[in-house]
């Protein structure tokens, strides 16, 4: 997709202009991949053309930052690409920060998603240990969230990326079973680029409650009304440990 795309925009180039690559991919993209097909233009990189590597940061959710007051990695293919990049993205970005390369800013937000995916593959395992060792893992999750600082848990957000919600949606589906999704912050499934489910956010109600064969609780909203769930709900998967106490429609999962 990267290359198709930079290939669609060769025609449209022209003298002055800043291309930045923010996408998540390998060291060596911007100045291996990038760097020729935008040559085809006849332009000149880091004369005529800048060519920078500064990948999306965010964090869903999160009250305390928002686009302007998260720094900015950025690495350019020349010292004047990044001059250019770091004028660009000054003016909406309080901090920038300038790498010596843009594989270096490529392999800085590898980092940043490896050590997130080794947090989740971490606790993961865990629960496995856990399970073997008769310990609810969710105990475990809610006493070091009490910990103010260097510990987070994932909610609240419409952030579909990597979501195991999807993965657990389409297992049930290829199994035959006829699934319906309930989220506050995702109101439609917008087709994404691996995923694509024709459905809507249902409301929670006595009736479509009622009207499940399972529920099955893959994120804990706050939004989400748990005693109408579980009131109502003939049988509730419970993955998040959100229900503490023991019912007979609930099950841990």
């Amino acid at each position: 997709m990267i290359l198709l795309t930079t290939e669609a925009i060769v025609p449209h180039l022209r003298p002055g202009q800043i291309v930045s690559l923010e996408s998540t991919t390998w060291p060596g993209t911007t100045d291996e991949a990038l760097k020729p097909r935008l040559e085809k233009s006849g332009l000149t990189l880091g004369q005529d053309l800048f060519l920078v590597f500064s990948p999306e940061r965010e964090d869903p959710g999160n009250p305390n930052y928002s686009t302007r007051t998260i720094p900015k990695v950025l690495g350019g293919l020349t010292p004047a690409c990044t001059r250019a990049g770091q004028a660009l993205y000054g003016q909406v970005i309080d901090q920038v920060v300038t790498l010596s390369s843009t594989r270096a800013a490529e392999m800085t937000k590898l980092l940043e998603n490896i050590h997130r995916a080794v947090n989740i593959g971490l606790v993961n395992e865990l629960k496995i240990v856990c399970d073997r060792m008769d310990i609810d893992i969710h105990e475990v999750i809610r006493a070091a969230a009490t910990k103010p600082f260097g510990f987070g848990v994932e909610k609240n957000v419409d952030d579909r990326r990597e979501s195991p919600s999807i993965a657990l949606m389409e297992l049930l589906q290829a199994k035959g079973a006829e699934i319906s999704y309930s989220d506050p912050h995702v109101p439609r499934f917008l087709k994404m680029r691996r995923h694509d489910f024709d459905l809507a956010s249902v409301p929670l109600t006595p009736e479509t409650l009622a009207a499940a064969d399972c529920v099955l609780l893959a994120t804990d909203h706050d939004r989400f009304d748990y005693a109408l769930i579980k009131r109502h709900a003939p049988l509730i998967v419970d993955t998040r440990g959100r229900y503490q106490e023991p019912a007979e429609n609930i099950v841990h999962a």
